[in-house]
C-alpha cells in the first residue's frame, strides 16, 4: 500500500528542485494579501486567523503543479486570480500531506528499538523530571519509547493528523498542530525534536524557529532527518525534501550554540549516510 500510494504523488528521479509548496509559499508571502493572511500563517509566516479558501483537490494540484511559473506563481488574469491559485493551492496541498499520513496510518510502526540511534541521539539530552516535546509525532513511538526510560519526564506531541493523535499511548498529551506553527508556549520544553518531519515541511526557517522558540534557554533543539547527500534511494512524494547538512547546521544555528550533526542508525540499520541528527542548546 506504501509504495504505491507512493508511486502515485512521486516526484522526479535526481536532486530535487525546490518544494513547489515552498516556491508557492514564497510567492504569496511577496505578493500578500489580507484574504491569503490565514494561508500564510498555516505555514509560520505571521499569525492572522481567519477563514481558509477552499482548498484545490489533487486533480488541480496536479495542474497547477504543472503550470507553476519560475517566480512559483501560478496563472491568472491579475494578481488577484494568482493569488487565489496560490492560497487554493497551498490549502489543497497541507490536506494532501494530511490524506497521505492518515492512510498510511497502519503502515506506521508503533515500536522503536532500544538500540535505533534515533532515539539514542535524543534520549542523551533526556534528563528525569524533563519535559519533552515531539514535533511531527505520528503514532508517538518515540516519546513512548522515551517515557520506558525516563517514566517521571512529561511528554507532548504534536501532529497535525487527529487521526495519528488519537494512536499516541497514554502518557502523552496531544496537540494538533503543525511543526511551522506549534500552539504552544515559548520556552514550555527542556527538549523539543522531530524526527522525519522536516521533511514534508514547506517553511523549513519556520519550523526550525518554532522548535527554538517551545525550547528554554539551555535546553536542546533536536531534528532528526535524512540528508539530502543521500537523495535518490528511494521514491518520495513530490513535495519531500531532505535538508543540505551544512544548510540545516547554519539553520539552527541562528538560535542554538553547540550545534553539531552526527550520522545515526535507523530501523536496525548503523549509520550508513542516510539519516542525520542535528542538536543544539538553545540560545
Amino acid at each position: 500500500m506504501f509504495e504505491r500510494l507512493i508511486r502515485m504523488i512521486k516526484g522526479a528521479p535526481g536532486v530535487p528542485g525546490e518544494n513547489p509548496a515552498t516556491r508557492a509559499l514564497r510567492w504569496l508571502e511577496a505578493n500578500p494579501s489580507p484574504e491569503t493572511a490565514a494561508v500564510l500563517a498555516l505555514y509560520g509566516v505571521g499569525n492572522a486567523a481567519g477563514s481558509l479558501p477552499r482548498g484545490a483537490d489533487d486533480a488541480r494540484l496536479k495542474t497547477l503543479e504543472a503550470s507553476q511559473s519560475p517566480d512559483g506563481g501560478f496563472p491568472g488574469a491579475d494578481v488577484a486570480a494568482r493569488r487565489l491559485a496560490a492560497a487554493e493551492y497551498l490549502v489543497g496541498h497541507r490536506r494532501r500531506v494530511i490524506a497521505l499520513m492518515d492512510a498510511l496510518i497502519d503502515q506506521f510502526p508503533d515500536k522503536v528499538a532500544d538500540n535505533d540511534g534515533r532515539l539514542i541521539a535524543v534520549a542523551e539530552h533526556v534528563t528525569p523530571g524533563a519535559r519533552v516535546l515531539e514535533a511531527g509525532c505520528g503514532k508517538g513511538r518515540f516519546l513512548a519509547a522515551l517515557l520506558q526510560k525516563f517514566p517521571d519526564i512529561q511528554c507532548t506531541g504534536a501532529d497535525i493528523s487527529a487521526a495519528l493523535l488519537k494512536r499516541l499511548p497514554s502518557g502523552i498529551t496531544a496537540v494538533e498542530g503543525g511543526i511551522e506553527r506549534l500552539p504552544l508556549p515559548d520556552g514550555a520544553f527542556d527538549v523539543a525534536f522531530s524526527v522525519e518531519a522536516i521533511e514534508h515541511a514547506t517553511n523549513w526557517t519556520a519550523a526550525v524557529s518554532q522548535l527554538a522558540r517551545v525550547t528554554k534557554p539551555g535546553g536542546r533543539v533536536i531534528i532528526i532527518d535524512k540528508q539530502l547527500a543521500a537523495w535518490g534511494r528511494f521514491e518520495t512524494p513530490i513535495w519531500e525534501r531532505w535538508p543540505e547538512r551544512e544548510e540545516m547546521t547554519a539553520m539552527l544555528a541562528k538560535f542554538c550554540d553547540d550545534v553539531r550533526a552526527d550520522d545515526v542508525g535507523y530501523d536496525g540499520q548503523p549509520a550508513d549516510g542516510l539519516m542525520l541528527a542535528w542538536s543544539g542548546r538553545k540560545k
